[in-house]
């Protein structure tokens, strides 16, 4: 198991993002805090639901994390999806 983290400033507030993947590199949890509001107020779960069982990789993870918001048809209030699958994408191993 490992754990990934990363924190962004973004314009208007700060993304926390926290990832825990197996072996495989296969994210087994995905944790996302920050004071960035999204609308509707349940995506932000969404999001991490839908980055769990796929791998850990760039496009992936850029791909899955916009589509779950063109799905649900969401916005982050004030924020870019830019800005939070950046720092999704740019976190690092904890040691």
């Amino acid at each position: 198991m490992k754990i990934y983290y990363d924190e962004h400033e973004a314009r208007k507030g700060l993304f926390k993002v926290k990832i825990i993947t197996d072996s495989q590199n296969i994210i087994r949890d995905a944790i996302i805090i920050g004071d960035f509001p999204t609308s509707p107020k349940e995506d932000k779960w969404i999001i991490e639901d839908s980055l769990k069982d796929v791998r850990f990789e760039d496009e992936t993870v850029s791909s899955i994390a916009s589509g779950a918001f063109e799905k649900e048809n969401s916005t982050l209030v004030g924020r870019a999806l830019d800005e939070l699958i950046e720092t999704v994408v740019e976190a690092r191993p904890v040691e």
